[in-house]
């Protein structure tokens, strides 16, 4: 199987060779976890100066969070969970990670977790 992963751009120098997407090929029966896994070590993500990055994990709703600061990334849904039950689409997917900035990733993740207003992205409401 097939899956696109995109992401956001970190900085306006960034955007030069936006849209970052790249393919990874998976078998349909891998985790959420195993993927997850494979496209951090491959170095998708960029990492900030400062060492604190968060970001979404987004197909059809959101399924992790992942932070520049943690081992590994916390999951909204059991990350066991097999590619084919997470990911809607034939056999070319999409995965989507939204950088939320230097937000307190557990905060972000709670807030996900329970459905309330996700902290602005940029600080603004500190």
């Amino acid at each position: 199987m097939l899956l696109k992963v995109e992401r956001d751009s970190v900085c306006a120098s960034d955007d030069a060779d936006a849209p970052h997407a790249k393919g990874f090929t998976f078998e349909a029966n891998e985790s959420l976890a195993e993927a997850l896994s494979a496209i951090l070590k491959a170095g998708n993500l960029p990492t900030i100066a400062a060492g604190q990055a968060t970001w979404i994990v987004e197909a059809d709703k959101p399924l992790s969070v992942v932070a520049q600061q943690w081992s590994s990334p916390e999951f909204l849904i059991s990350p066991a969970t097999r590619l084919t039950d997470c990911l809607s689409g034939g056999t070319s997917r999409h995965l989507f990670f939204h950088y939320w900035c230097q937000s307190e990733p557990r905060v972000v993740l709670d807030c996900l977790k329970v459905g309330h207003p996700l902290p602005d992205r940029y600080g603004r409401d500190r």
